[in-house]
């Protein structure tokens, strides 16, 4: 017997924003104590929940997908959102979990 399990829109998006402003505080620590390979890594992960909170809100489905690029790429997500992401990760030197998600 098959059962399935309803998909909570609202629960799914507080879940990524929750974890992104964890996140981001752990990066002002790290950052504050001069760990700044960290405090970037940890401002990636942030930045990549906040985008999946967006995508979730609008296409009402998982993000499951851990690049940026194709993440902010996916239908619906507000293009004033993703503006200029990648360039900035880039910058840094942050690399793509691109190869993790296929």
């Amino acid at each position: 017997m098959k059962t399935s399990i309803k998909f909570d829109v609202k629960k799914t998006v507080q879940y990524w924003l929750e974890g992104a402003e964890y996140d981001l505080g752990v990066a002002d620590a790290m950052f504050e104590k001069g760990k700044y390979p960290y405090a970037l890594f940890m401002g990636h992960l942030a930045l990549e929940k906040l985008l999946k909170s967006l995508v979730v809100r609008a296409t009402g489905n998982h993000a499951p997908v851990y690049s940026l690029s194709s993440i902010a790429s996916r239908k619906n997500c507000p293009e004033s959102a993703t503006k200029d992401y990648k360039s900035s990760c880039s910058v840094y030197g942050i690399p793509f979990r691109s190869s993790l998600s296929g």
